[in-house]
């Protein structure tokens, strides 16, 4: 459910952000453009066992949807944070 909830705000905030009025100094750095849409997704929400010990489960089971999430943002131009969450889970995050 998480994933597709994901899923739904990428689609649902790239669309409404092409109505935003533009702020240059927010959208824009030295660098170049920034994404209008910017979502922290946390990889643990994606599959209900993620742990540290199944690596190769959780990479099966949140590594596949987590792949849906970053491909989608890619077609919509946005930008995706991954929560580190917290200690336990960084080397598997």
């Amino acid at each position: 459910s998480y994933e597709r909830a994901y899923l739904e705000l990428l689609s649902r905030l790239s669309a409404e952000s092409q109505s935003w009025p533009a702020q240059k100094r927010l959208e824009r750095t030295s660098l170049g453009d920034l994404p209008r849409v910017n979502l922290s997704v946390k990889a643990s929400a994606l599959t209900h066992h993620f742990d540290p010990l199944d690596r190769d489960g959780v990479l099966a089971t949140a590594g596949s949807r987590l792949r849906n999430v970053f491909k989608v943002a890619r077609e919509k131009g946005a930008f995706i944070n991954l929560d580190m969450e917290h200690h336990a889970y960084k080397d598997l995050t």
